[in-house]
């Protein structure tokens, strides 16, 4: 495969960009191969040259924050299509300059009039040198001025700054701003693109600067590359004029360089403002879902559908849940724990707005009456969503290829039964569990046995039945002096219980009762994540809830695992049981364990009374320290690297083989050594 070499162009955004009235329509442009050796600095310097060193440029802003000349383009990791400004506050220089070219525009109306003779020699000078404060122009000051939020920092400022006719009328000049500020936050922040290209390109409209250009969406969909000639219609496109305004859509022309030099020969059409064909204006770009997501998983799961034979044109919502399901993180069956909205509320709010599915309503077929609950719905992909919807199955087919070719580990989607002498495994779970009943219903597709008691421990166990002469056996719990406690125990949380339980100490509670229950594998299952929480916590907060995990790991010998969601909770659980099944099957799996009946008088006993916690931890010794310390430990040479395990054992005074302890690095990750 031939190399190409790789590259990224960066736009800055001169003085002249700000102003409405400019014909200045182009941004300047470096392309940037070396990332790291290339400077803000240089950038700068490149910007210039193309201006034939007319501009002046003091500082670039990305973010309304200063670079540094010294530092790289990688430092900053900038992006290809960034758009660096030349203004600590680019968005109030474009507001002054608007305003300065409407009191133009009056002045140029009204020459003679004496009333706004007036008030635009007053206004004009006032605007001039605002813009001289925002830009430095005059080098006044060490750097341009501080990034201003809003207009009243701006106002605030130049009250401090007292300078003569940096002001600004609060009847007139601020009142239009603000008003300005709210139209730029309401119709372009938050859009793809170059949200203040689009507000100053839509004032330049308005003031008659510029003509309103209609954009063809579906014309940049298509590969640049493989743009026609918009003239000849023949010839591959390498121009682009934004001045010629084709007949029908409005839009710029994409032109060879041929029908280019002959549009272009007449003296109105000279001074349009031609391009090569990479700096035509970009949209953004066709929404595409994130892999593995609910509107991904729902997309993929309806074109399989339609692949099939017959084909299932459309679907309703459950038929959708249920091929989707296994194809996502995301629970679309119900909304998680602590979120508004359910998985399968994209299928309205995302893909039906964007037009890639349609709902029809129809009559469930069970029923006669008229009743509107008798009606469902069915929904089904149209044209732009069976488009994607391929590209995604085609990528979701390649992903499983790779991972069938590796022989990467899959969750098994279902189970037989495993039977040793008669024994099975059944996977036990505690009464007050929410959602318990879809588990029984998923467990029975997959062919698992499982059953729900009162635990007073632990939201899940598995245990080992006695000897059954039926093939057909499921579990009933009626011999529960027989049965074993297999060493597995494990509580399910969401970070908002987590949360709420640490707070009200039911948290510690639970963990004593655990410890208690004489199983020696302890799992704590954490649901979700904390950026998805409701009311998100603040930093200290999550400090405090990563810390109270890491005591459970490090103190109590618990394994901490993370899923996505609720539906991802059930998968793993049933995914052990699969597990232990198989090596119930293949006679791995211990018979010793502690009788349910046991385990029950334990755990129902410490559930009723409080006072019976736990705290003799399980004997282990822990050794802490310093990051940088051991870190440097590890880029020693060879020979010094035998003495650095040394110290560690030295350090934590290990004598007993078999004893578990603990190393503690500060500053990195927790690690258990057994030494």
């Amino acid at each position: 495969m031939e190399w190409k070499q790789r590259g990224i162009t960066v736009y800055v955004r001169n003085k002249q960009r700000y102003d409405p009235s400019s014909k200045l329509y182009d941004f300047l442009h470096v392309i940037v191969r070396n990332y790291a050796q290339t400077t803000i600095g240089a950038i700068k310097e490149d910007a210039i040259r193309q201006t034939g060193n007319s501009a002046r440029i003091n500082d670039l802003f990305l973010n309304n924050e200063p670079l540094a000349d010294d530092r790289s383009v990688a430092h900053y990791n900038i992006e290809d299509g960034t758009i660096l400004e030349t203004t600590s506050n680019p968005f109030w220089a474009t507001c002054i300059y608007i305003k300065k070219c409407e009191a133009d525009k009056e002045l140029s109306a009204n020459p003679n009039d004496p009333h706004i003779l007036a008030w635009t020699k007053k206004s004009i000078p006032r605007k001039l040198t605002l813009l001289s404060v925002l830009f430095n122009s005059k080098n006044e000051f060490r750097a341009q001025p501080p990034h201003f939020p809003t207009l009243d920092d701006f106002v605030l400022y130049l009250e401090r700054l007292n300078k003569k006719g940096a002001t600004m009328n609060p009847h007139f000049t601020q009142k239009d701003l603000r008003v300005m500020h709210n139209d730029f936050l309401q119709n372009d922040v938050g859009r793809s693109g170059d949200p203040l290209g689009n507000f100053i390109r839509r004032y330049a409209i308005q003031l008659g600067f510029r003509r309103p250009v209609k954009i063809d969406l579906k014309l940049f969909e298509r590969n640049l590359q493989n743009f026609n000639c918009g003239d000849c219609e023949v010839a591959l496109a390498e121009l682009y004029c934004s001045d010629c305004q084709n007949a029908t859509d409005g839009h710029g022309l994409y032109l060879c360089r041929q029908c280019s030099d002959t549009l272009h020969s007449g003296a109105a059409r000279r001074r349009h403002q031609v391009d090569n064909l990479e700096n035509a204006p970009k949209v953004s770009a066709p929404y595409v879902p994130h892999a593995f997501k609910a509107p991904f998983s729902i997309l993929v799961a309806m074109y399989r559908a339609l692949r099939e034979r017959p084909a299932k044109l459309s679907m309703t919502e459950e038929e959708i849940k249920e091929r989707a399901q296994p194809l996502t993180d995301t629970d679309l069956q119900d909304k998680q724990t602590g979120q508004y909205c359910a998985g399968f509320d994209c299928m309205e709010k995302l893909l039906m707005m964007r037009g890639f599915v349609q709902r029809e309503d129809a009559r469930n077929p069970t029923t006669d009456d008229d009743d509107d609950d008798d009606f469902f719905h069915r929904y089904a992909l149209t044209d732009l969503g069976e488009e994607l919807a391929e590209r995604l199955f085609t990528f979701q087919q390649a992903v499983q290829r790779f991972m069938m070719s590796n022989h990467i580990p899959q969750i098994p989607q279902s189970n037989s039964q495993g039977c040793y002498g008669g024994k099975r495994i059944c996977l036990i779970v505690d009464e007050q569990e929410r959602d318990k009943e879809r588990l029984l219903s998923i467990a029975r597709e997959r062919n698992i046995n499982v059953q729900v008691r009162q635990l007073g421990a632990g939201d899940y166990i598995w245990i080992m039945t006695p000897p059954q002469d039926s093939q057909n056996f499921r579990c009933m719990g009626r011999n529960n002096t027989e049965e074993i406690v297999l060493p597995y125990i494990v509580e399910r949380k969401s970070w908002e219980d987590l949360r709420e339980s640490v707070r009200t100490k039911r948290f510690y509670k639970q963990i004593n009762n655990m410890l208690g229950s004489g199983i020696e594998n302890c799992f704590y299952l954490l649901e979700g994540s904390m950026g998805r929480m409701r009311y998100k916590p603040s930093e200290e907060q999550q400090k405090k809830l990563r810390e109270t995990l890491e005591t459970i790991f490090i103190e109590n010998g618990f394994y901490v695992n993370y899923t996505a969601s609720w539906y991802k909770s059930v998968v793993w659980l049933l995914w052990v049981t699969a597990l232990l099944n198989e090596m119930l099957q293949k006679g791995q799996l211990s018979t010793d364990g502690v009788p349910y009946s046991e385990f029950r008088s334990r755990t129902i006993g410490q559930s009723r009374n409080p006072s019976l916690q736990r705290t003799d931890y399980r004997p282990g010794n822990s050794h802490v320290w310093d990051a940088e310390h051991y870190i440097d430990g590890l880029f020693r040479d060879s020979v010094n690297e035998i003495s650095l395990l040394n110290e560690v054992k030295s350090g934590m005074k290990t004598t007993d083989r078999y004893k578990k302890h603990v190393l503690v690095i500060e500053g990195l990750e927790s690690y258990n050594k057994v030494l």
